[in-house]
């Protein structure tokens, strides 16, 4: 009986730790996600199982250099999305999906000033399993236009850090064209 006991309550506590909310599908594999400036929208989407918990809400936030958190739009189900006037993303923002499974954010006319780290926190009704939370950063990526001496414009696709993400011509021209006859205009200028 002791043994029955036992492996009834091993048995319970297996289920117990298996049973927890967890995200299937995240924005980006490592936590990234490069978006053009000035490009008409982007969705962040993820997908989570709530593994028979009750979801109270869903918020969407970014952090602060300073480490905190500014909230920009929640999420009840059943109820309209609100977002933060304070957040800056009045009239840029919308949702799409379920907050009991899958959730895409969209943000509309991407600016500069969207290259920071966002967060997606569902919260549920358990006390066990609170919430879940992920978050991914949103690099936007500029405009470099490298112009040579036969004033032939091209397009270099750079992010904040100056490092090259793609061109619209093979490397070994970028390397060419690039040298000492080339000048080269930021659009942030």
């Amino acid at each position: 009986m002791f043994l029955q006991s036992l492996l009834c309550t091993s048995c319970f506590l297996v289920l117990l730790a298996d049973c927890k909310p967890s995200f299937t599908k995240t924005p980006s594999s490592n936590n990234k996600v490069y978006v053009d400036e000035g490009a008409y929208y982007t969705e962040l989407s993820w997908a989570y199982n709530i593994d028979g918990e009750t979801v109270n809400w869903v918020d969407f936030m970014y952090k602060r250099s300073n480490g905190g958190d500014v909230l920009i739009a929640r999420k009840f189900a059943n109820q309209q999305l609100q977002v933060s006037q304070a957040s800056g993303y009045k009239g840029r923002f919308s949702f799409t999906g379920k907050t009991s499974g899958n959730a895409t954010f969209t943000i509309w006319f991407i600016t500069k000033n969207d290259e920071r780290t966002f967060e997606f926190v569902v919260y549920f009704t358990s006390v066990n399993n609170p919430w879940i939370r992920n978050s991914v950063e949103l690099i936007v990526v500029g405009k470099l236009y490298a112009i040579d001496n036969l004033s032939k414009k091209s397009h270099i696709f750079w992010d904040n850090s100056r490092r090259c993400i793609k061109c619209d011509f093979p490397r070994q021209c970028l390397k060419t064209k690039l040298k000492a006859t080339t000048t080269a205009y930021s659009k942030y200028t």
